[in-house]
């Protein structure tokens, strides 16, 4: 589901409040998508 109809649901006066709330950066996503952008930077 996108964040804006989430918020919406929720009933939050803006996204921003949604993804401070439910949004959640794991380690392993990190380092997964720091790999993919290093390989994007080396050509």
């Amino acid at each position: 589901m996108d964040v804006k109809t989430l918020s919406e649901i929720l009933g939050h006066k803006n996204s921003q409040i949604t993804l401070n709330r439910y949004a959640h950066s794991l380690l392993e996503h990190k380092t997964d998508m720091m790999n993919k952008l290093g390989k994007l930077l080396q050509y």
